[in-house]
């Protein structure tokens, strides 16, 4: 089992060479191990890193589906609100 601590290195790394030496470290200790998932993890690396372009921005707040999930949250808040109404209005009717 790859340690969760070691990946993280990578997306922690203060910059995008450092994340390329930590994952290349990672492949090197555990390619043989697991290959399959090493290069599931190695064709996605580079589009990983992108954030290192911008590096004006909190790589640890960053989230690639920030606007997606307040969407789905909003949507959630309100069908909850309109599902917890309708029974009331229905009574009511009655």
């Amino acid at each position: 089992k790859i340690p969760l601590s070691l990946l993280k290195l990578i997306w922690l790394s203060p910059d995008k060479k450092a994340a390329l030496q930590q994952s290349g470290n990672l492949f090197a200790a555990y390619g043989n191990e697991y290959p399959k998932a090493i290069e599931t993890l190695a064709d996605g690396l580079e589009n990983s890193l992108n954030y290192y372009h911008f590096p004006s921005l909190d790589k640890r707040k960053i989230s690639s589906t920030n606007m997606l999930e307040g969407l789905n949250r909003g949507i959630c808040r309100k069908t909850w609100a309109i599902e917890f109404s309708q029974p009331r209005f229905r009574i009511q009717a009655l």
